[in-house]
């Protein structure tokens, strides 16, 4: 599981002055369980079956539901041609003087003109667009110009909204997992008796938050660092003139982070950042298990390494 987490993790590194990968997946996840969610209702609502409206209840009060029934004549003049190989036709309901425009494919069977019809579909609001193609109302004639019905659609199957709902959930966990982590897939392990610490530390990476001066942070996520000791703080740099400091380190604990294809022996600590004057945590990864041992020895007992 840690492993599929840190190539979850790994999606935060793409970004490049861009909106963060993990935020617009999450939308893409709410926007499938939303859609689930609107399509199991309207498919519970009336046993599945179109909620059935004039045509003047349609244009003042709008949709209960978005699966309507609707009744008119189709009128032979007033059609007009839509996006992807559709048609709207206007619908006329004789009792109150009501036009509603159908959407519907230029395929198939196409009702006829002059012909009464019951007709259902899912309501859709009207664009900008086709606002302006839609006639203005005349005297006796109402034209409904805030929504239109796509024929012959309905919603999803219960079957498939609670699918949709419940494969959006699961993709979204482990983004939030990773996310409110800060990216950092740790999972501690037991150090064993016996092992021997490197002589020197080589090369760090470490994910923290760090500043430059007193008015700029920013986090960073396994940065090239270097560990030293100045005026009895330990002191964690990286390019740029980035730093964070801290003289004492709590909850050391040994581990490995995941991040990618990369597994890499870590330590994770707690400790009051010197800058700003807060805690927060750091993880500090290395090269080997040698190296990591060192580290967590002098850092535990805070003397240079």
């Amino acid at each position: 599981m840690n492993r599929f987490l840190g190539w979850v993790a790994w999606l935060g590194q793409l970004r490049k002055q861009a909106i963060p990968p993990h935020l617009l997946l999450l939308v893409i996840c709410m926007s499938g369980f939303t859609w689930g969610l609107g399509n199991y209702l309207e498919a519970s609502q009336n046993g599945g079956h179109p909620q059935v409206l004039t045509q003047l209840q349609l244009l003042e009060q709008g949709a209960q539901q978005s699966y309507v029934q609707i009744n008119g004549t189709v009128l032979a003049d007033g059609q007009l041609a839509g996006e992807d190989h559709t048609v709207y036709l206007p619908l006329l309901e004789e009792a109150n003087k009501v036009v509603t425009y159908v959407r519907l494919p230029e395929t198939g069977q196409m009702p006829q003109a002059g012909v009464t019809y019951q007709l259902s579909g899912l309501v859709s609001f009207v664009n900008a667009e086709l606002e302006k193609k839609l006639p203005k109302d005349q005297p006796g004639l109402r034209f409904n110009r805030n929504q239109y019905l796509n024929y012959g659609e309905r919603p999803a199957h219960p079957r498939w909204a609670v699918a949709a709902m419940l494969i959006s959930l699961l993709c979204s966990w482990p983004l939030l997992v990773t996310w409110f982590s800060h990216y950092l897939v740790f999972q501690t392990v037991a150090l064993t008796d016996g092992d021997k610490p490197a002589k020197k530390l080589g090369k760090i990476w470490a994910s923290a938050r760090f500043f430059r001066g007193k008015k700029e942070k920013q986090r960073f996520l396994e940065a090239p660092a270097s560990l030293t000791q100045k005026e009895g703080e330990w002191v964690l740099e990286l390019e740029g003139e980035w730093q964070a400091r801290f003289d004492q380190a709590h909850n050391v604990k040994a581990g490995t982070l995941f991040l990618g294809s990369q597994e890499r022996p870590a330590l994770r600590f707690d400790a009051l950042e010197k800058t700003r004057g807060k805690h927060q945590s750091f993880v500090l990864t290395f090269a080997n298990e040698a190296e990591r041992l060192l580290a967590y020895q002098t850092i535990s007992n805070a003397t240079t390494p």
